[in-house]
């Protein structure tokens, strides 16, 4: 599931019920949750490339953690799936609000949710 590569997140196999816990502790353990100046607005690089599979509960994992660093001042990127299916539902559930407000895979501050879909 998670691995550290410097300051990103690499998830990869599945996200689901099972593992989304992990991806919470993964971004505590890189240490994005610290309060202090060089934290602020820091970019934080979620790495979804290699997910193979992503449920509804991965999609609610996914806005805990960008809750978590939004909350403490810094802004998620996010690199979407490589494997079309998980990349469809992260498609759907940006378009259909499913995803906190400014989340969307690949840049965190303009939807590209049909971006992604004709990418396809």
């Amino acid at each position: 599931m998670p691995a550290e590569a410097g300051r990103a997140l690499l998830v990869a196999g599945e996200l689901d019920m099972a593992t989304g816990p992990q991806l919470h502790d993964g971004a505590q353990e890189l240490g994005w949750g610290r309060h202090s100046p060089d934290n602020a607005n820091q970019l934080r690089q979620l790495d979804l490339s290699g997910v193979t599979f992503i449920d509804t509960s991965g999609v609610h994992a996914l806005n805990d953690v960008h809750a978590y660093v939004a909350e403490r001042g810094g802004q998620l990127h996010v690199t979407p799936p490589e494997n079309l299916g998980p990349r469809r539902l992260l498609t759907y559930a940006v378009k259909s609000g499913w995803l906190a407000p400014r989340f969307s895979p690949e840049d965190p501050t303009h939807p590209r949710a049909d971006d992604l879909a004709r990418q396809r």
